[in-house]
């Protein structure tokens, strides 16, 4: 019995150390808390979950979570990368009214330095409209993520959606073709290498469109002029 105490008397038990968390350098690397571990190497390529008003200093960004994940360990700080940006459900929740016309999308594309993006984005109409108007809203949307993603770093989009410039682009695009109420970023996050992307609209499906707004517009004409009306009707008798 006294061998065996004196034989876990002379075991060093192992003390956890304390890693600081540095942000990405888009949030001017500050430290943003700590994390325990044994050995400083094994927490690289954990994830840790950051508030982005802690971030950023700003109340607004209250309602939205981030995700880091830890890259690198030196001189006792981890250093991380942005790999997630995520709305609240409530916050979202608030935004959504009666008699307004939600579109929600999930789309994948490939960024400048070859990272896959999924974003999510979420708009309101200012009003309900037809469903012709919607399905250009969400192809003028897709056109306009695919390219602009595909022009920019993946830091970059992230620091876009961040500051609310990418929202608002969004928002000045899509007004040219029906009022828009919101437009917001409800997540976007780093992809598998193996995902799929999303592909943007076919041409096809722009001169069906377009096929589309000619008959409206002669539908329209039709219902404005009656005599119009009369002599389709007596065209089509014939």
């Amino acid at each position: 019995m006294a061998s065996k105490q004196k034989a876990q008397a002379g075991v060093k038990v192992k003390k956890k150390i304390w890693v600081s968390l540095v942000a990405p350098k888009m949030f001017n690397e500050q430290i943003i808390g700590e994390t325990p571990t044994y050995v400083a190497t094994d927490i690289i390529g954990k994830v840790v979950s950051a508030n982005l008003m802690t971030l950023t200093g700003d109340a607004r960004k209250q309602s939205i979570i981030t995700k880091l994940k830890i890259v690198d360990v030196k001189e006792g700080k981890a250093y991380t990368k942005l790999e997630r940006y995520e709305m609240s459900p409530p916050s979202i929740k608030r935004l959504v009214r009666r008699k307004r016309e939600r579109i929600d999308e999930s789309l994948v594309y490939a960024t400048k330095d070859g990272v896959k993006l999924r974003i999510k984005p979420f708009i309101l109409t200012i009003s309900l409209t037809r469903s012709s108007v919607v399905s250009e809203l969400r192809k003028r949307l897709k056109m306009f993520l695919y390219k602009t993603i595909a022009q920019t770093t993946q830091e970059d989009v992230f620091r876009l959606v961040i500051e609310n410039k990418l929202q608002k682009e969004i928002g000045m695009m899509l007004s040219k073709i029906y009022p828009i109420k919101n437009v917001e970023i409800r997540v976007m996050h780093i992809e598998k290498d193996d995902a799929k992307i999303t592909p943007p609209p076919s041409l096809r499906e722009k001169v069906k469109d377009e096929e589309e707004k000619l008959e409206e517009k002669e539908a329209e004409e039709t219902e404005q002029d009656p005599k119009l009306a009369k002599k389709e009707k007596s065209s089509k008798e014939e």
